[in-house]
């Protein structure tokens, strides 16, 4: 019973940082809330192996707007930015990953 509060508040901070990520598109701060969707995944993952769907849905989240993005002609795919969020997205997502294997495996 104590456990579900953790994960409930973990939970819906990352999808509150996501979505801060998601509309904040003209200041650097963005990827501090992209940063803390993913510690965010990893807490609720930590907390509860159900924080799993979370990271899970975040993840679908993510990947459609990608999706969006991959297909919008109006957009240019060449800018520093998008170097800057790839990057951040790809070590967030290796902290996550290494979070749930070190829970699974007990390190």
């Amino acid at each position: 019973m104590l456990l579900e509060s953790l994960l409930i508040f973990f939970v819906l901070l990352a999808v509150f940082s996501y979505l801060r990520f998601h509309n904040d598109s003209h200041s650097w701060f963005r990827y501090c809330w992209l940063l803390l969707s993913g510690a965010s995944c990893a807490a609720a993952v930590g907390v509860k192996y159900m924080g799993v769907f979370s990271y899970l849905m975040l993840v679908g989240v993510a990947s459609l707007h990608t999706w969006n993005l991959i297909g919008d002609r109006t957009v240019s795919h060449v800018s520093p930015d998008s170097h800057r969020q790839k990057i951040s997205s790809l070590i967030t997502q290796c902290v996550d990953w290494f979070q749930l294997i070190s829970d699974v495996t007990g390190w």
